[in-house]
């Protein structure tokens, strides 16, 4: 994915392809694990979480909308 060890915000937008309130709105809801250093005033993302989130968000094709309740 990426060499860096923890990613930013904005890192993590330009990998999921989405602006980053909408990572924001993700972390706040729980979707994404966040790392929090002592002392730094930062939101940082371990790579292997988000090669894990999009591993298990993977669907078979076809069953796009065919979730619990639909």
């Amino acid at each position: 994915m990426c060499d860096k060890k923890l990613l930013s915000i904005q890192d993590i937008a330009e990998i999921l392809g989405v602006r980053h309130l909408t990572v924001r709105r993700m972390v706040k809801r729980g979707a994404l694990k966040v790392v929090r250093i002592p002392g730094l005033d930062r939101v940082l993302f371990d790579p292997k979480d988000i090669e894990e989130l999009i591993e298990s968000s993977k669907v078979v094709e076809g069953s796009i909308g065919e979730g619990p309740g639909k």
